[in-house]
């Protein structure tokens, strides 16, 4: 499982929940959790030519960089937890390539769809697109904007009205 996990840190980004909530039940593995692993492994058996790709067009001094964040509700059974996702990639009219990708349970019950994607906006915002603006700023010797897209149009509203203060300048 560990090095699934690797591979898929690496290029299979869309493997991390199914890993991530395997990995989270070792200590007490069930009938269903070697259910689950099998399934996980045909899997990748059956997608081996699946393969994470970017490609550059661009010249560096117009790229920026795009955040997108997402998340589930209460999807996490049977605690009711939702999943934060995350992507970051450079983006060019040309240059769509990916940087970083997050799967993580939140660590609170929401009590809605949308309150559980301002969550996954704001751990997204906070642990993957403000450090990456620092590196990017030391590497290309200019400052970039991160433009955060979230699928949620209230919860767009909601951080755009600008009641949420921690959120107000994203």
């Amino acid at each position: 499982l560990a090095k699934v996990l690797y591979g898929a840190r690496q290029a299979r980004w869309d493997m991390l929940k199914a890993i991530s909530l395997l990995a989270s039940k070792l200590t007490c593995l069930t009938i269903g959790c070697d259910k689950a692993l099998h399934r996980l492994m045909c899997y990748i058996d059956s997608t081996c030519d699946l393969v994470l790709r970017g490609w550059a067009g661009d010249d560096a001094a117009t790229l920026e960089l795009m955040l997108y964040a997402d998340a589930d509700f209460a999807g996490d059974r049977p605690l009711m937890k939702s999943t934060t996702g995350g992507f970051i990639a450079l983006h060019g009219e040309h240059t769509m390539f990916p940087l970083s990708a997050k799967s993580k349970r939140q660590t609170s019950t929401s009590h809605s769809t949308p309150e559980a994607e301002i969550v996954a906006a704001d751990d997204v915002a906070r642990t993957m697109g403000i450090p990456s603006l620092d590196m990017w700023a030391c590497l290309q010797g200019r400052s970039l904007d991160v433009t955060l897209d979230e699928d949620s149009r209230y919860c767009l509203q909601i951080i755009k009205s600008g009641r949420n203060p921690t959120m107000r300048h994203i």
